[in-house]
């Protein structure tokens, strides 16, 4: 009896910590794409999601539309700046020096930057690039191949 409880116990233990904790304290569509039911909030995420680099004014303004506390008011008071701040974001390739001196592998960070998801076919193409052992030889290998996948949805489907 012992034994049968103690594996009981087990099993409890190994699905509380295996289960999902998704501690980001905002929405996400079944897509994984981020959402709020306020109208400005949402303005803001569709404007700011793919230019946030983890720093700097879009990630900011990110923010703004996914903290707990976010509603309509409180986004609205900043939906005109923040949606221009990030349409006018590069999203981080210029401003974090995430550039390469390679031609080809710079015109893959151009098209999978803002699309990369973490994983994935565009995730793996934007590291092809992005690996700090990167090559003209290696990017344009995988040029022609990274610029189709990367003019997809980002992963989303």
């Amino acid at each position: 009896m012992k034994s049968w409880l103690l594996a009981l116990s087990a099993v409890g233990i190994f699905v509380i910590a295996c289960g999902h904790d998704d501690d980001d304290d905002h929405s996400h569509s079944p897509t994984g794409e981020h959402t709020s039911p306020f109208a400005s909030c949402q303005a803001i995420l569709d404007a700011c999601h793919s230019k946030d680099v983890g720093e700097g004014p879009s990630h900011d303004c990110h923010e703004v539309a996914h903290d707990t506390g976010a509603n309509e008011a409180g986004c609205a008071a900043k939906k005109t700046e923040c949606v221009a701040t990030c349409n006018a974001s590069d999203g981080g390739t210029a401003a974090s020096g995430h550039t390469s001196p390679f031609a080809s592998c710079q015109a893959i960070i151009d098209a999978c930057h803002t699309k990369d998801v973490g994983e994935g076919p565009i995730h793996d193409c934007h590291d092809v690039a992005s690996d700090p052992a990167a090559s003209e030889a290696s990017c344009s290998a995988k040029k022609a191949e990274c610029s189709t996948t990367c003019a997809g949805d980002g992963g989303a489907t």
